[in-house]
């Protein structure tokens, strides 16, 4: 190896300078490839019978540069009696002093019962790159994409890698489309129509009840991060979310919608969005009375009157009884009675009430 160096105006011919010198100031710049911005990139496509087309592009191989300013096409050879072949549409660099050029052409594969690809040169003086495979099948007289598989961008044919890399790959969805339809043809045709629509109607019946009765834990999860009107009532435990509670069976009563019933009833009905509601509630019986009236207000309001449950607890509440004395979405009043008056009483009255929302 030697220092070299360049360019310096030549005196009297001191300073000569080979292409691949001149092409070397690239070197670090840009990798060999295809430029993926410019044309086509060199895309390979159908075009009528056995012949396709190389897109329009530029690629930099081996120091030195290739321009297709106009779609090229090529002929593929007529097609084997019986057996199938694999042709690689390439581009060559050949450096032999005879020919220093650049060119595309098809490499013919040979035909077998399972083909592969042909060997590409490459030598110290003449390399190949694959565009392109194409899958000549046994006695076909055309080329359709989906028998294309373009080879650039991959690692045989890379794309360039420089400063500035912007890579597309719009136009490969050409070939991508065709092999999808030909992949669904097949497994259609493997299945047959009725095989197929078999298929969807079992799909269509499966019992999906395991997935949907299936309790969701809830615990840890925020009540605000919960959607109520996205939860079916029998699908989930939602005791954990606001106060929603466990799905009941039936509820007996006269009427559909009120649950205090005042009229009483044997009636069935079944429930829908139900609530339940607590807390507790001070009562303060004065000096002198054996009674004190309370009401109670719901945090949240009913759709219709709920059913209310209410104890006396301690501190001072063992001995009272708790009569409800009206009911509305809104509130419940109470009476709280003690036996005698003598000395001011503090009760605390636990409460619940049970509704449809």
């Amino acid at each position: 190896m030697a220092l070299t160096y360049g360019f310096y105006n030549s005196v009297d011919s001191d300073r000569l300078y080979d292409a691949v010198q001149v092409s070397s100031i690239f070197d670090g710049v840009i990798e060999d490839g295809v430029f993926s911005t410019i044309g086509d990139s060199l895309i390979v496509a159908e075009y009528e019978g056995m012949v396709v087309y190389v897109g329009t592009g530029r690629a930099w191989f081996n120091h030195t540069w290739t321009l297709n300013d106009a779609e090229a096409a090529l002929t593929v050879d007529a097609a084997h009696a019986t057996l199938s072949r694999i042709d690689i549409v390439a581009l060559e660099i050949n450096a032999e002093t005879g020919t220093r050029a650049n060119s595309l052409k098809i490499v013919k594969g040979t035909p077998a019962s399972e083909p592969v690809p042909p060997a590409l040169t490459n030598t110290g003086t003449i390399h190949q790159y694959p565009l392109a495979h194409i899958l000549v099948g046994a006695n076909v007289t055309e080329i359709v994409q989906n028998n294309i598989t373009n080879k650039v961008g991959t690692d045989d044919c890379p794309f360039v890698a420089g400063p500035l890399t912007v890579v597309s790959v719009e136009e490969l969805l050409i070939q991508w489309d065709a092999e999808w339809h030909v992949w669904f043809d097949f497994v259609v045709n493997e299945l047959g129509s009725e095989q197929f629509g078999n298929l969807q109607n079992q799909i269509n019946d499966h019992d999906h009840s395991e997935v949907l009765n299936t309790p969701v834990v809830t615990d840890g999860i925020a009540a605000s991060a919960v959607t109520k009107a996205k939860l079916a009532s029998n699908s989930v435990d939602d005791s954990k979310i606001e106060y929603r509670v466990p799905t009941l069976g039936k509820r007996q009563g006269s009427s559909a919608n009120h649950w205090d019933d005042a009229e009483g009833g044997a009636s069935d009905y079944t429930l829908t969005n139900v609530k339940m509601e607590v807390g507790v509630k001070a009562a303060i019986i004065s000096n002198g009375n054996s009674y004190s009236n309370t009401t109670i207000t719901f945090p949240v309001a009913f759709a219709y009157n709920p059913l209310v449950f209410c104890q006396a607890i301690e501190p001072g509440g063992a001995d009272c009884n708790i009569v409800v004395t009206a009911i509305s979405t809104t509130q419940v009043s109470v009476r709280v009675n003690r036996p005698g008056t003598s000395g001011s009483l503090e009760v605390n009255v636990a409460w619940s009430a049970v509704g449809p929302e």
